[in-house]
């Protein structure tokens, strides 16, 4: 893993690894300075210990479960204040409402890749991090200006800190936009004139510092992506990805993490969604007149249903940075909905709140704990798939349909197999690989199948692969040995000479393709050229 396992920035926490993390992109496109210092002091006190990595995970997780509680209890005291009522007590009720929205939020399947996942420790970091900006802000008193609070400058902190975690919450900000609009009634949505309303202006002017740091953070994004690739794709440019194809993928990711939160069915570390796109294909049009439909109706409802209105805003705009629309082949992964799922858990808990004044309670409750029940059981077989390599592999070949990713998939898990010395097991993924996408470029995928075929002596079978190795790439000497070696154990000396001349012209330092070359020679009775081709290999050797 580049991030963790690969990375040597991590190893010590030295003046010039610090410096790395805090003002270097090249590794990562994503600005993430606290999540490679929180990694870096795990590794200085536990070292490469995987257990500890994946413990600390678990442990901010619960942190954020416990934030999570506190700030929606926050909310619902602005937001459905608490009356006393026979059935239900207003403290009791707040607390049940917030501990089992909460428990949403935990125990749904689509947190179990963040937390299982050593690399989702910035998201949660960022996660803790901008759930603390939010408890402050609903703390700040609104009829005086906030710059004189303290628990603005203490949200102002939190927020910039999340973002120095991980970018995840560039889209936040719409959260404290629509706050604002409900529960707070600052911001007036009559028409657009309203937007230049005093109190309006207001909120803008408390809410610029939050889109400074969004911007800087997307301008540090946009430059690793552009400028520092890292490991990452160059995006494309709106030739190769029209911008009419971008707008029906971000309409489709709108509608996704809408419905996909209440079927959270065959989930997977990858998705094939956006692999061979097609606007024009029904779920994308769909999607698109469903976002429009439901913005046209939240408009017009905009006045009688504030919360809905503010729903609406917070959806869209903490959505904007897992678009995709850099990304030609974006993949909308589970983890992506940490934040958004946040929104949906404070929808739950002032639905709650606002049914159970009706006397209702204890019925509403019992269902919102099944689903809780439901969530923490669909989450533990979604842990199974992140047991380890092969069942992780196995569920992406369980879930996703033929294409490019379920090759890899198959790729992946021949690897795991063949280190195991399941040669057979190995070979059979690497032919699925290969057939449930024809033409996949994986270099290694056809020099690996030719080592499996070979371990296996099945020679003629092997040499076609190392040649289609060679196709995808010339400068790797394993996959000309692998093909002189399968030459020389069918007894064929010419081909395997022939191989090794070659790859002695691309690689000449090579000392095995000299030693072969000594050996066939000697085999043909060509004693002055074998002789030349030994003492070759022995300087090479250093003897």
């Amino acid at each position: 893993d580049h991030n963790v396992y690969n990375n040597e920035h991590l190893r010590e926490l030295s003046g010039e690894n610090l410096t790395w993390m805090f003002f270097d992109v090249g590794k990562d496109t994503r600005y993430k300075a606290f999540g490679w210092l929180g990694w870096a002091v795990i590794y200085k006190f536990f070292g490469l210990h995987a257990g500890v990595f994946h413990v600390a995970n678990v442990l901010v997780h619960a942190m954020n479960v416990c934030l999570v509680f506190l700030m929606i209890l926050r909310f619902l005291a602005i937001a459905a204040p608490r009356e006393e009522t026979p059935l239900f007590g207003p403290v009791a009720r707040d607390l049940a409402i917030a501990g089992l929205a909460a428990a949403l939020w935990a125990l749904h399947p689509l947190r179990v890749e963040p937390v299982a996942w050593v690399t989702g420790f910035p998201y949660h970091l960022a996660m803790m991090f901008l759930l603390g900006a939010l408890w402050f802000y609903l703390g700040i008193a609104h009829d005086r200006s906030a710059f004189g609070q303290s628990g603005y400058w203490l949200m102002l902190g939190c927020y910039l800190a999340a973002m120095m975690s991980y970018p995840m919450p560039i889209g936040g900000v719409a959260i404290f936009l629509a706050l604002n609009v409900f529960p707070f009634s600052r911001v007036d949505l009559r028409n657009w004139r309203s937007v230049f309303s005093r109190e309006t202006g207001r909120v803008l002017l408390e809410l610029t510092p939050l889109v400074l740091i969004s911007i800087a953070m997307l301008a540090v994004a946009v430059y690793g992506a552009h400028v520092r690739v890292g490991i990452h794709a160059e995006p494309p440019d709106l030739e190769a990805f029209p911008l009419p194809d971008r707008i029906m993928q971000a309409a489709y990711v709108w509608c996704y993490y809408l419905w996909k939160p209440l079927l959270p069915l065959g989930l997977s570390p990858v998705y094939q969604t956006f692999a061979e796109f097609n606007p024009m294909d029904a779920k994308f049009l769909l999607s698109a007149i469903a976002l429009a439909g439901v913005s046209w109706y939240i408009w017009q409802k905009r006045l009688t249903r504030p919360a809905l209105a503010a729903f609406w805003i917070a959806h869209l705009g903490v959505l904007v940075p897992v678009l995709g629309v850099n990304i030609q082949g974006h993949v909308a992964s589970d983890r992506y909905s940490i934040i958004h799922g946040l929104l949906l858990s404070l929808a739950v808990a002032y639905v709650l709140a606002l049914l159970s004044r009706r006397g209702n309670t204890d019925r509403l409750l019992t269902m919102v704990s099944a689903a809780a029940l439901v969530c923490a059981i669909l989450s533990w077989q979604q842990c199974h798939a992140w047991l380890n390599n092969r069942t992780f592999f196995q569920r992406q070949l369980d879930t996703l349909p033929d294409g490019g990713a379920k090759a890899a998939a198959h790729f992946r898990m021949g690897n795991e197999l063949r280190r195991s010395n399941d040669f057979l097991g190995a070979a059979n993924h690497y032919e699925r690989a290969e057939k449930v996408y024809p033409g996949i470029r994986i270099p290694e995928l056809p020099f690996q199948h030719g080592e499996v075929l070979y371990a296996l002596g099945r020679f003629h079978e092997a040499i076609p692969q190392y040649e289609a190795a060679l196709n995808l790439r010339t400068d790797a000497p394993e996959v000309w040995y692998g093909l002189a070696q399968a030459w020389l154990a069918l007894g064929q000396l010419d081909p395997a000479a022939q191989v090794c001349e070659q790859a002695l012209g691309l690689h000449p330092t090579f000392g095995e393709f000299h030693r072969d070359l000594a050996q066939i020679r000697q085999a043909q009775g060509r004693m002055e050229e074998a002789r030349a081709h030994a003492n070759a290999a022995l300087r090479l050797s250093g003897q």
